[in-house]
């Protein structure tokens, strides 16, 4: 859509008119959308590498559950039958820890998605 404005009449209904293609706008609004382009790819940049420490982090806790839980067989097994079952405890604070981990970086890889 375009704009027209009178450049000149007279006294017969006849008028010159100039066109307005709204290309001054157009420009200005794509200036616009550029900057916020520009910001929304930093903002993109800094999530990703948010998520990536998130990730590290959480292997790192992964690898701690992974140990517990290796752990806790290998003592299940070197049990006598009906002996008492060994503490689990240390691989119960493992895994509430990646969890509460998990859940806090969930929302990070929302915003990333969205």
């Amino acid at each position: 859509m375009g704009w027209a404005r009178i450049v000149s009449g007279g006294p017969t209904g006849r008028y010159s008119i100039e066109l307005d293609w709204g290309q001054s706008t157009r420009t200005t609004v794509l200036a616009a959308l550029t900057a916020r382009l520009a910001a929304l790819d930093g903002r993109i940049v800094v999530a990703e590498a948010n998520v990536l420490s998130a990730d590290a982090q959480e292997a790192t806790l992964l690898a701690g559950v992974t140990a517990q839980m290796d752990a806790y067989i290998a003592a299940s097994i070197a049990l006598p039958p009906g002996a008492p079952r060994p503490d689990s405890a240390g691989f119960k604070n493992a895994m509430l820890l990646l969890t509460k981990m998990r859940q806090f970086n969930s929302g990070m890889r929302l915003g990333l998605e969205s």
